[in-house]
């Protein structure tokens, strides 16, 4: 609570997120749940995102490719 009453007077976002880390946490302790920080989803979704470009350009080179190959 400590990080939310405060915000206005000290770190404004920076307190926010803080509450919100240890809320996530408390969370996923209650609920048996793995914990990811914001950072670690983050990172995550960039993953994704970089794996899903790298299998499209695989796809589209492979269709580019059979349409070579029916000429």
């Amino acid at each position: 609570m400590k990080y939310v009453t405060r915000e206005k007077l000290k770190n404004g976002i920076e307190d926010l997120e803080k509450a919100q880390w240890y809320l996530d946490y408390l969370i996923a302790f209650d609920t048996n749940q793995p914990f990811k920080s914001h950072a670690e989803i983050q990172e995550l979704l960039t993953q994704q995102d970089v794996l899903e470009a790298g299998l499209q350009d695989m796809q589209n080179r492979l269709t580019r490719e059979a349409g070579s190959e029916n000429e």
